[in-house]
């Protein structure tokens, strides 16, 4: 008599020290994350992992709470299991800000070779206290987690992820999100031994597996190109525009330009697109074009002081991050094209978003977008160099000015989302790149 298995558990533990480190960047608070939200990488991991028949929960430690709570996503039916962040983290991070704080007096210059040091160490021994194995082993076993995915390597709980597994015997990947690289000589002395001990990295953009590669002398066999997963069900184009856009009160006749995401000028080079953007909106002849921006974050009052700056008239911003999908889809589908101009990604899901939508995308050739659009126009995409905004402006002119163009970008932005990214498919290749046999590791624990 043969027993059933049970399905895989896949535990993500994603970015930040805290939760809070990445909800803050974009405004959004613990309550709405847990509740609310249900877009971006980590709950596509989800739902594509859930289409395949694999258990998921989302790991975080949180300054917010004192004790082990565990959460449902009512939208996705996601469980997010919150851990309280430790003590000695909390203690350390202190410390850190404190002789950052003394790093910057100027009283204190002939010493600051040294508290830089101190700062440096005290920083990146903060980020490894942040979280606690003997929590997360608890967790781990409590929830029956088969296999551990980590939110980068390039990061101090990835290293610690990699170390606990090696004693509890169970599988650990990371996946790249656009994480920077190694950031202090501590991280420096372990990053390598962690990164050929994991059981394999899940790295879309090519640049970035050539960089690991050459890194880290990784075998390619340990890395894997998997994108993003998008629900091309739940995005995807709506024809009734013209009232969708008396709905949010947009102009009707106006060529509209959209992009959402999080507020970061500096890293989704919102500066290029607003220079960019003030002379494409002198130059237009025809009714003024509008440019819409939607979301929110910590770069929130830079960026309405470059509004006013430079191009006023001519942008509406919606200064909150959306959460409700159907009413993102709604204002992508109020717009005529989309704009992507950041200088540092990983493999970005706005985009593919806007695609699915039927929307023709201009964008820069950070990091892995140019994975997004492997054949240019041909894939639904006109690609320029990050941090040029004369070339961003002639691509967003080409656009304004041609609907034709347009409307087959259009058509091949959405075929190359729902023949990449969907759910399902995306799902099957993670399914089986978490299961696929590995050597057997004994528990130590």
């Amino acid at each position: 008599m043969t027993t059933e298995r049970p399905p895989p558990t896949i535990a993500i533990l994603p970015w930040g020290d805290a939760i809070e480190d990445f909800l803050e960047t974009a405004n959004i608070s613990l309550d709405q994350f847990c509740c609310e939200m249900t877009g971006g990488w980590l709950f596509g991991y989800g739902e594509a992992l859930k289409l395949n028949q694999c258990e998921t929960v989302f790991i975080c430690f949180s300054t917010s709470v004192s004790k082990a709570e565990t959460r449902e996503n009512p939208r996705t039916g996601s469980k997010v299991l919150l851990l309280p962040s430790p003590t000695t983290h909390r203690f350390a991070r202190k410390l850190a800000r404190a002789l950052e704080r003394r790093c910057s007096h100027a009283k204190l210059r002939r010493i600051a070779p040294l508290l830089t040091i101190l700062h440096q160490t005290a920083s990146s021994l903060a980020s490894y206290l942040a979280t606690d194995p003997l929590a997360l082993a608890r967790a781990l076993k409590a929830h029956r987690v088969s296999h551990l995915i980590c939110q980068e390597y390039e990061y101090t709980r990835f290293d610690v992820c990699v170390l606990l597994s090696r004693l509890l015997g169970i599988p650990v990947f990371a996946s790249f999100q656009g994480g920077s690289v190694t950031a202090s000589r501590l991280e420096s002395w372990i990053r390598p031994l962690t990164v050929r001990w994991a059981d394999g990295l899940i790295v879309a953009p090519r640049q970035e597996r050539r960089r690991v590669i050459t890194t880290y002398s990784v075998p390619p066999s340990q890395l894997h190109d998997i994108p993003n997963p998008l629900d091309t069900e739940l995005w995807k184009p709506l024809e009734n525009k013209a009232s969708l856009r008396e709905k949010h009160g947009l102009p009707p006749a106006a060529t509209i330009a959209v992009w959402h995401g999080r507020v970061a000028i500096h890293t989704k080079g919102l500066d290029t697109l607003l220079r960019a953007w003030a002379s494409v909106a002198a130059a237009a002849v025809a009714e003024a074009p509008l440019l819409l921006l939607i979301g929110n974050g910590s770069d929130r009052e830079k960026l309405r002081a470059l509004i006013d700056c430079h191009a006023p008239e001519s942008v509406r911003w919606i200064d909150r991050y959306i959460l409700d999908r159907s009413h993102m889809r709604e204002l992508l589908n109020s717009a005529d094209f989309y704009i992507f101009p950041s200088r540092r990604e990983g493999f970005p899901v706005a985009p593919t978003e806007a695609m699915a939508c039927g929307l023709p995308v201009i964008a820069t050739t950070a990091s892995g977008v140019p994975d997004i659009f492997p054949h240019g126009e041909a894939s639904g995409g006109i690609l320029v160099p990050p941090d040029d905004s004369p070339a961003l402006a002639r691509g967003m002119t080409r656009l304004l000015q041609d609907p034709e163009l347009r409307k087959a970008l259009s058509a091949n932005a959405r075929q190359q989302v729902i023949q990449s990214f969907s759910l399902k498919s995306i799902g099957t290749r993670l399914k089986q790149t978490l299961t696929a046999p590995t050597v057997p590791r004994n528990p130590i624990l």
